[in-house]
C-alpha cells in the first residue's frame, strides 16, 4: 500500500492567521460584502486541545486557561466590533449541520445543496486547518491517510463517517481527559464567559 503522507507542523498551520494581513490591505476594498461569522467551540474542548498538542508548554491546568481566557478576550473585543455578525456554536454546525447550514445560508443569501454537511464530496481549496479535517477529506477521496498526532481518531472518524455519512462525528475527548478537579477550576474561571458563548 501506498505511505501515509505526513503533516509535521501542522500547529503552525492552524495558529497562522491571514486576517490581519486581510484587513490591512484587501478586505479594505469597498467593493467587497464582509460578512462576519463567529463560531464559539466549548472551552474546554480548546483547553484540551492546547494540553494535547503542547503539553510542554503549559506547566498546569491553569495555564492552558488563562492563555485560552485572554485570547478568548481578545478576540471578544473584535467580536464587539463586528455588528451584525452571526454567531453560531461549533458543537451546533457538528450535530445539526444541516439546521446550522441553513442559518449560515440565509445569512449570506446562498443555497447550500442538500448534501453540503458530505463536505468531502467536493472539491476544496485547503490552506490551513485543522489536520484531522484535512486528514478526513483526503481519506474520504481516496487518498492515503496523513501522519499526525490524531491519526488513529481520524481513521476512526472516517470509519464511522463511511458506515453512517450523515451522522454527527463530534470530538468530546475533552470529557475524558479532563479531571474532575479540571472541570471545577474552569466552571469557577470561565463559568459566567462560558455561558455567554452558549
Amino acid at each position: 500500500g501506498e505511505a501515509a503522507a505526513s503533516l509535521d507542523h501542522v500547529d503552525d498551520l492552524v495558529g497562522f492567521t491571514f486576517a490581519q494581513a486581510m484587513l490591512d490591505r484587501d478586505l479594505k476594498d469597498p467593493r467587497l460584502r464582509l460578512h462576519s461569522i463567529i463560531v464559539y467551540r466549548d472551552g474546554r474542548a480548546n483547553i484540551n486541545s492546547l494540553l494535547r498538542h503542547s503539553p510542554d508548554k503549559y506547566n498546569t491546568f491553569y495555564d492552558a486557561v488563562n492563555v485560552w481566557l485572554r485570547g478568548m478576550l481578545e478576540k471578544n473585543k473584535l467580536v464587539g466590533d463586528l455588528d451584525g455578525a452571526l454567531t453560531i456554536r461549533y458543537e451546533d454546525a457538528v450535530i445539526k449541520t444541516r439546521k446550522t447550514l441553513d442559518l449560515v445560508g440565509d445569512f449570506l443569501g446562498i443555497e447550500y445543496p442538500g448534501n453540503a454537511q458530505r463536505f468531502w464530496e467536493f472539491d476544496h481549496h485547503m490552506v490551513a486547518g485543522n489536520a484531522g479535517v484535512l486528514d478526513v477529506h483526503r481519506q474520504m477521496r481516496g487518498m492515503p491517510a496523513l501522519s499526525h498526532l490524531r491519526s488513529k481518531y481520524y481513521k476512526n472518524a472516517v470509519r464511522q463517517i463511511r458506515s453512517a455519512p450523515d451522522a454527527p462525528v463530534l470530538d468530546e475527548s475533552w470529557k475524558d481527559r479532563l479531571s474532575r478537579e479540571d472541570l471545577i477550576a474552569y466552571d469557577y474561571i470561565m463559568g459566567e464567559l462560558h455561558e455567554q458563548m452558549g
